[in-house]
């Protein structure tokens, strides 16, 4: 199965954005489809203690992860906000993903 192919629909289909993940390093990412950049940061990963399970990076703001394990990729799904999405929390998520300031700025616009 095409995970990326999997991951751009569902993304089509939902609105919510899906990174797909070998270990730490990013193979797809629905933010750089939306910023027009190729994916290239990483993600600290950790183990699994459910399979599927919600982890959060910053406060507030939650990520879905999922394990295949026949492709032994990883699944975010989010970010999903426990809180209403508002200027500070997007300025606070931009932080923590590693855009170029040209398609940040894009991210502005979103």
């Amino acid at each position: 199965m095409d995970l990326i192919y999997l991951s751009r629909h569902f993304y089509a289909a939902t609105g919510i954005p899906v990174t797909l993940m070998d270990g730490d390093r990013a193979v797809y990412s629905s933010f750089y489809d939306i910023a027009d950049t190729a994916p290239n940061y990483t993600r600290e990963t950790f183990p699994l203690t459910h399979n599927p399970c919600f982890c959060g990076d910053i406060p507030d703001t939650l990520f879905g992860r999922v394990h295949s394990e026949e492709s032994g990729l990883d699944f975010f799904l989010g970010p999903v906000f426990s809180v209403p999405l508002d200027d500070e929390r997007l300025h606070q998520l931009k932080k923590y993903l590693p855009l170029p300031a040209e398609p940040a700025a894009q991210v502005d616009d979103y």
